[in-house]
């Protein structure tokens, strides 16, 4: 693993308040046509990114914030019953990444991901005899050595579908959907494929807790019955 320096870290809060932003942005405009309400999935959604862009433009939200104060968005990433779009879909699952405190891969982190392959070939290849390695398996390491060159060559930004390397599609007993087995621990390349395929910031790279400049929040969310009436006040 390469030494992770304050510049692959990268900001404090104001670059994931800038990035919920982003998302927060882009699905209001995507639910608009439904009311906040709370008989309803989408009006409550409404609700929940009304207060999420309320508290970030106020500086009040802490990142993680706590569960119980995203448990909408948190279902609803789960549940997938406001996907109308793939995009949405995309765009739900980032906001929440963002606010429970993993966070979005940047270029930056780039390099951390081209080391976090090259440790877990490495892990593989000395703990597992290659005759051991099944055919899928060989190509799996093939291409994580292919994603590796090309991010160097700075020809593809993360994440990458799994299309694309389609030995990480199948299930075999080093390659599994989200944490491939690594031999022997290897910390370093915890949950590599994450942020190849998913564009989580790699695990190396995670920020500590980051407390809002302008704490206020209790550290868990009174009766979301007060956040509507609140929002309601905010936007009648």
């Amino acid at each position: 693993m390469i030494p992770i320096t304050p510049d692959i870290i990268g900001p404090g809060i104001e670059e994931e308040y800038a990035d919920a932003m982003e998302r927060i942005i882009f699905l209001l405009d995507a639910f608009k046509e439904y009311p906040p309400a709370n008989d309803n999935f989408f009006g409550r959604i409404v609700y929940q990114l009304l207060w999420l862009r309320q508290e970030i433009e106020a500086q009040r939200l802490p990142i993680p914030v706590d569960r119980s104060y995203i448990g909408t968005l948190t279902y609803l990433v789960g549940s997938g019953d406001v996907n109308k779009t793939q995009e949405i879909r995309l765009r739900l699952g980032e906001l929440a990444r963002i606010l429970q405190g993993p966070g979005l891969i940047k270029p930056r982190h780039y390099p951390v991901v081209v080391a976090q392959i090259e440790d877990f070939i490495v892990l593989v290849t000395k703990h597992v005899p290659a005759a051991q390695l099944l055919p899928v398996e060989r190509e799996a390491l093939e291409q994580f050595a292919t994603i590796a060159g090309k991010l160097l060559r700075g020809e593809i930004k993360l994440p990458v579908s799994k299309q694309d390397y389609p030995a990480w599609l199948k299930v075999s007993p080093l390659v599994h959907f989200d944490e491939p087995f690594i031999p022997n621990g290897g910390n370093e390349t915890r949950r590599v494929t994450l942020p190849i395929f998913g564009g989580w910031r790699p695990y190396p790279t995670r920020k500590p807790p980051l407390p809002a400049p302008n704490p206020g929040l209790d550290p868990r969310a009174p009766d979301m019955t007060l956040m509507r009436d609140l929002i309601n006040t905010k936007t009648s």
